[in-house]
């Protein structure tokens, strides 16, 4: 997360993001930081929701695993971590979704 957050606060600063403009419509100045800052949290914001899939994944491996199980302990502890995986997944899921939408809502 620290190679990528350099990585796009770098080439913020390449593509102009840092710069003050003048808006002559609205006959203001406008910070280039402020729409970086939007990027960077969208950006932060979407990285979680896309997680999702990996959940999802190592749920699927999983339930493969199921047939190579012998003993019922290990079929519990199988179930059990599937259980947990999925919550996880789900919790990072809703959590992230709402706040990316609230975000996206007031600023």
């Amino acid at each position: 997360m620290l190679i990528a957050a350099t990585g796009i606060s770098v080439s913020m600063c390449l593509i102009g993001m840092m710069k003050r403009k003048f808006a002559r419509d609205k006959g203001i100045m406008l910070n280039g930081m402020n729409e970086a800052a939007n990027y960077t949290m969208e950006i932060f914001y979407v990285i979680p929701i896309f997680s999702f899939g990996f959940y999802l994944a190592a749920i699927i491996s999983l339930r493969q695993k199921r047939s190579l199980v012998r003993s019922e302990q290990t079929s519990v502890l199988l179930s059990k971590t599937e259980n947990i995986t999925l919550k996880i997944g789900i919790e990072i899921l809703t959590v992230y979704s709402v706040s990316f939408f609230f975000l996206n809502m007031f600023f």
